[in-house]
């Protein structure tokens, strides 16, 4: 026979996999079944569904809580960093992909490209164009491609053109 908790337990389960398999609306719904009592975690995935939804700035509070809770959970920070941007707080994404960035990858995930590629995001939505580009410093080929979509977008198409040739090695050598 389970006991209460056990039920608990597996509520939260099944939200994590049906978030995993693409229901998000259900597994919301799972999650909302489970208590308080499983606090950060549970604040943390609700916060990350309700996004997941379009509905951030539900989400955002439940993510501030989980994140003030789990200070060094990098996914969480990440999540976070996430639901700011799309309430509109994007130099305060930006400051917590920094962070991340800051500690490297040895921290675990997410990894150095989807947080430069996000910080890029926060910057250039910020306004801050050049702040894009810099974020997008480096020699990864999906680096290389998301600096000619941000050069294209703010007009240097001249830029923009170098760098795709650098990328296809059409460049003039040096």
């Amino acid at each position: 026979r389970l006991a209460e908790s056990d039920l608990w337990t597996l509520d939260f389960l099944a939200a994590r996999h049906l978030h995993a398999h693409g229901r998000t609306g259900e597994a919301l719904a799972a999650v909302r079944r489970v208590p308080v009592p499983f606090g950060p975690a549970r604040d943390h995935l609700e916060g990350l569904l309700l996004c997941m939804l379009g509905r951030a700035a539900e989400g955002r509070p439940l993510l501030e809580r989980a994140a003030a809770a789990l200070p060094r959970h990098r996914l969480v920070r990440d999540h976070l960093a996430y639901a700011r941007m799309e309430t509109g707080g994007h130099a305060a994404a930006a400051a917590l992909w920094e962070g991340l960035l800051a500690e490297g990858a040895a921290g675990g995930p997410p990894g150095e490209v989807p947080l430069r590629r996000n910080l890029a995001a926060a910057r250039l939505a910020g306004g801050d164009a050049d702040g894009a580009l810099a974020a997008l410093a480096g020699d990864a080929p999906a680096l290389r491609k998301d600096r000619i979509r941000v050069l294209l977008r703010t007009g240097q198409r001249a830029r923009a053109a170098a760098e795709d040739a650098v990328l296809n090695g059409t460049a003039p050598p040096p």
